[in-house]
């Protein structure tokens, strides 16, 4: 009988160490859905797909290699030449808002830059499109990104213009939250190689072309507090807008 209700106990120990449907778990461990537990090591944010496309006249689209996922983060970072009204960024069936502010990501002294952000997809759609009503063209990046704690709302972010090489962009206020994911960007009109170097975060993406350079890098600071994104620009460049956003995991 003692044999009998220690076998017994195995699977109800087992079932409380996972939780029930699989999604609570030890530090670390994958549950048996194959989900992360949320909160801990190995489930913070994660960029899962990223991209650009150049403005020609007044518009660009990018088709993600994966339909984007429900509950995520949509990244929409769009600089443009001459473009005094802005950029506007869309997906079907999902909100996508500019960030302005001194907590947004969006610059508009000098380059037009605009940044624009989904704290929560509908998901299900794979292009996502750019566009400007007036200008002589542009350069954008996008990306997706988990929220795996359910977090689905932006903590902080900033924005200035740079008029030198260095590119040192820091919050306008301290995180909250230790695991945000935060996102660095910046551009310029220089199409040269290598484009940004020296990134202090890690790269996301690092684009240059007959539009400019552009540039997104992130970060999981593992504490609260004043997040700063730095990069270095290519030799010459003496306008390019910069920002950060941080989102809450």
């Amino acid at each position: 009988m003692r044999k009998l209700l220690w076998l017994l106990a195995i699977p109800l120990a087992c079932s409380l160490a996972f939780g029930q449907g699989g999604i609570i778990g030890p530090k670390g461990a994958i549950a048996p859905n194959g989900i992360v537990a949320p909160g801990v090591a190995g489930g913070g944010p994660t960029v899962v797909q990223s991209g650009t496309c150049v403005v020609t006249t007044t518009t660009c689209s990018l088709t993600f290699g994966s339909t984007v996922g429900a509950g995520h983060y949509l990244l929409c970072y769009a600089v443009g030449t001459g473009n005094s009204t802005g950029v506007s960024c869309t997906m079907t069936g999902e909100t996508i808002t500019r960030q302005t502010g001194a907590a947004g990501c969006s610059n508009n002294a000098g380059l037009e830059a605009d940044c624009y952000v989904s704290t929560n997809s509908v998901g299900g759609q794979t292009v996502i499109t750019a566009n400007m009503s007036t200008g002589s063209g542009g350069i954008v990046a996008f990306a997706e990104i988990t929220s795996p704690s359910g977090g689905h709302a932006i903590d902080t972010g900033g924005n200035n213009r740079s008029l030198t090489t260095a590119m040192s962009q820091a919050t306008n206020a301290a995180t909250t939250v230790a695991n945000d994911i935060c996102i660095g960007m910046a551009s310029n009109a220089f199409a040269s190689s290598p484009g940004y170097t020296a990134l202090n975060w890690t790269q996301v993406l690092n684009v240059f072309n007959s539009s400019g350079t552009i540039m997104l890098e992130s970060t999981i600071p593992g504490s609260t507090g004043v997040q700063t994104a730095t990069a270095t620009a290519q030799t010459g460049v003496t306008s390019q807008p910069e920002g950060v956003i941080c989102l809450k995991p």
